[in-house]
């Protein structure tokens, strides 16, 4: 007996939801110099936190901004509820598809990320890890859906 560890379809649709303004607020963090940038200055429990220049502290209380770990933690959300949520017609030939898009997504990531980690350098290196967070899921999301699409019209044709 297989597990199958996917989400209802009903979740597919809060994804789509929550992707809006979590999208919208990385968006905006992407494109906005830190003067300008909304701030949620709160304290936060850091199991290890170093600033730069400073030394190092274990478990301590710090004051940050969580408004990009607030955005990052949305859009991880978003795209997992989008990527992992069953469809409407699951079948064992959309789980075939599922785990094919996977693999496809995983190899390109890797393979971009490795082009980047031989040509890219300094700090704008730190902001493609950032993006490499969402990558697999975007290009997995992308490669399902259109082989999805491409199964529903190759049915329709037939009919």
């Amino acid at each position: 007996m297989t597990k199958n560890y996917l989400f209802p379809s009903q979740f597919q649709k809060l994804g789509y939801i929550l992707l809006i303004p979590f999208g919208l607020l990385f968006l905006y963090f992407s494109f906005t110099t830190s003067e300008s940038k909304i701030e949620l200055n709160v304290p936060v429990f850091a199991i290890i936190n170093n600033d730069i220049g400073n030394s190092t502290h274990w478990f301590t209380l710090i004051k940050n901004d969580i408004m990009d770990e607030i955005t990052y933690i949305g859009l991880i959300t978003s795209f997992l509820l989008i990527a992992f949520s069953k469809e409407k017609n699951e079948d064992e030939y959309i789980s075939l598809i599922r785990a094919n898009s996977l693999v496809w997504a995983l190899l390109i990531n890797f393979l971009i990320l490795i082009f980047c980690q031989l040509f890219i350098y300094g700090f704008i290196f730190l902001e493609i890890l950032y993006f490499n967070l969402f990558s697999i899921l975007v290009l997995f999301i992308i490669k399902f859906k259109i082989a999805v699409y491409k199964l529903k019209k190759s049915t329709k044709d037939e009919e």
